[in-house]
């Protein structure tokens, strides 16, 4: 029977989506061979497994991500090499699939195409259909399901030091070594949206993966078990993508003595304690943690000693204490602080000002240089800001019993004083008492109705908030992905629900008080 040669796990492109084969075999009230295919996008699916009241398998994640298709939908697979050809080889035009469109110019006064000559068109086709020559090779999304002659396609591309295997229907890592294994300049590996079983790994070759100094493994459904179970093959690595995986837990870093740029955004990890694991890794210059549901930073003495740029926008850090901890970081220039709750109190001008006075070596925020009169301007304001409270403490110099705390809470302020001298009483401006700061938050607690779990989350927030903001909010905290959610919210003192109807209203429109829930549910 034609196409009998796929088999459960067989990965398979559909109408440019991918997925994986869980069943084969008849399916009810319809007639022939049937493919129950789990659908790396979610969305594409129709039902979990079970069809019409019959179970046939289950998706891996229970969501409603599969359907059944028939063979013929099934798109042509390649391998490795044929892809290239049928990429990059020379058409009969020599334009080396060059569109001829691309090559006309229409004149809309008169409604009519006058045909132009490209400059180079020829040139640009013979170089590209010059396999020997071609140094960066994009093969992604092209049905690709592994190389079966590998010397073939070392003599193909012998030169490529960059290949983008992106979205392809690979299945193993032995799949990916026999690709690269005949290719001795490759330096640039891209496997992103592939699902790779780690099985038989004592069977894979380092050949190939012990060149490898930048490597993409974005959106690969990986959990951190899977990549330290495999690092060993690619040790040397310099620059790792492991953004939007499913990377909650990280208890140990492989040695990766040679890495400077690690991405472990879009996974969530919650708590500084997942990133406390990379500390010690000598050469890491960039983390990029942004949306990891981030709630905490926590710095010792020696962490990340050679950190320059650290990007944690979009997470949920809602006290400046944990700024302050950057501080310890003695070689971080490059901040990236986005969408973060603590971060809704002030206006963008003074949340920038405050960031640059707390971390004295700081030198570009959010992609903004810092020169030399603004750190200036942002450090004596900051000194003016806090000048009462460090008044109140007895105004000393010294570090002292009645000042401890207030240092330990502005560890930058002593040595912003000793700088520019200490702010004088007609000059420090008149600060919100404690009592006025405490009741600018509310307490609120959020409950997760999405699923069943009934995870609850106190967290203070701003007042001042607003609706889209705080159902953002919630589904950070209570781990919530991918489900359109609403949020409605419970009085204390009077047990009733109250909706919120209008998203950019703020909570205190709704009355919403210290003591409240926040309830998350799924849009029906």
């Amino acid at each position: 029977m034609k196409g009998a040669g796929y088999q459960l796990g067989d990965r398979v492109l559909v109408n440019d989506y991918i997925g994986t084969i869980r069943y084969k075999g008849a399916v009810a009230n319809s007639k022939g061979i049937y493919y129950g295919v789990e659908w790396d996008v979610a969305s594409r699916g129709k039902h979990n497994g079970t069809h019409q009241g019959v179970t046939y398998f289950t998706t891996s994640d229970g969501q409603d991500s599969a359907s059944f298709i028939k063979e013929k939908m099934i798109a042509e697979q390649m391998t490795c090499s044929e892809a290239i050809k049928d990429k990059y080889g020379k058409i009969e035009d020599g334009s080396t699939g060059i569109d001829e469109a691309q090559a006309c110019l229409t004149q809309a006064s008169k409604s009519r195409i006058i045909n132009i000559e490209v400059v180079g068109m020829q040139k640009i086709g013979d170089l590209l259909s010059r396999f020997d020559q071609l140094r960066m090779v994009n093969v992604a999304r092209m049905g690709i399901w592994g190389e079966p002659d590998s010397d073939a396609l070392g003599e193909l591309i012998p030169l490529a030091d960059e290949l983008n295997l992106s979205n392809n229907l690979l299945k193993t890592w032995k799949d990916v070594g026999d690709i690269i294994k005949p290719l001795p300049l490759l330096t640039c590996l891209h496997l992103s949206g592939n699902r790779l079983v780690y099985r038989d790994l004592e069977r894979v070759e380092r050949t190939g993966f012990d060149r490898l100094k930048r490597l993409k493994l974005m959106d690969m459904n990986l959990i951190w078990e899977e990549v330290v179970a495999c690092s060993h093959l690619w040790i040397q690595i310099s620059e790792l993508h492991l953004c939007k995986n499913r990377i909650e837990k990280i208890t140990t870093s492989p040695n990766f003595q040679s890495l400077k740029l690690l991405d472990l955004a879009e996974n969530s990890l919650r708590s500084w304690a997942n990133v406390k694991p990379f500390a010690q890794l000598p050469k890491l210059k960039e983390l990029l943690v942004y949306d990891c549901d981030l709630s905490d930073i926590s710095v010792e003495p020696g962490d990340f000693p050679s950190l320059r740029a650290l990007d944690l926008a979009i997470n949920c850090i809602s006290e400046w204490r944990h700024i302050s901890e950057l501080n310890k970081l003695p070689s971080l220039t490059e901040l990236m602080f986005k969408s973060n709750p603590v971060l809704e109190g002030e206006d963008v001008e003074t949340n920038r000002q405050l960031v640059i006075a707390k971390i004295p070596h700081l030198k570009k925020y959010n992609r903004t240089d810092i020169d030399a009169k603004e750190r200036q301007g942002a450090e004596i304001d900051y000194s003016k800001r806090f000048g009462e409270e460090w008044m109140l403490c007895g105004a000393s110099l010294e570090v002292t019993e009645s000042n401890r705390q207030f240092y330990a809470e502005h560890p930058t302020y002593l040595p912003i004083i000793t700088k520019w001298g200490a702010p004088e009483k007609t000059e420090v401006k008149q600060s919100k008492p404690k009592s006025a700061i405490k009741e600018s938050l509310i307490e609120l607690t959020f409950i997760d109705l999405v699923t069943e779990s009934g995870k609850e989350v106190s967290k203070y927030i701003p007042y001042t908030m607003n609706v889209v903001k705080c159902r953002n909010l919630a589904m950070k905290l209570l781990g919530i992905k991918g489900i359109p959610s609403v949020i409605t919210y419970r009085s204390h003192q009077n047990g009733e629900e109250y909706d919120f109807d209008y998203d950019l209203r703020q909570l205190t429109f709704y009355n919403v008080q210290h003591g409240d829930e926040i309830l998350l549910r799924q849009i029906p």
